[in-house]
């Protein structure tokens, strides 16, 4: 009885934390994106949470909006991955308060991201 109470309260505090972390990710993120080759882009993200689920879309430069697919987050480490013009473009962020850095890759090239929440 105790363990089984002991591991119920284990993933209740686990489920409470990560719905925790996810509702600090809601909201506007302006984002900076560079690639090897030097070309720096901004663009906007909108990320939601729906119980306990993420979800987001990102507003390219040319105001054209796709939607996050595989959106994960686990512990620090925020994921996702994003279609445009045809390829597929995976994201690797660590999210350190209201910011976020990390690394792109797709589309035949490489690159990196930074973000800070709106305000």
């Amino acid at each position: 009885m105790r363990k089984s109470l002991l591991g119920s309260l284990l993933v209740t505090t686990a489920t409470l934390c990560f719905a925790a972390a996810a509702s600090s990710l809601a909201g506007r993120w302006e984002v900076t994106s560079s690639t090897s080759y030097g070309d720096t882009y901004h663009l906007t993200l909108i990320m939601s949470e729906s119980e306990g689920k993420l979800a987001g879309r990102l507003i390219l430069p040319d105001g054209n909006e796709v939607e996050l697919q595989n959106v994960k987050l686990d512990g620090d480490q925020l994921t996702f991955e994003v279609w445009i013009q045809g390829s597929s473009y995976a994201v690797q962020t660590k999210v350190e308060g209201d910011t976020l850095t990390g690394t792109w890759q797709g589309g035949g090239d490489s690159g990196k991201v930074q973000a800070r929440k709106a305000q």
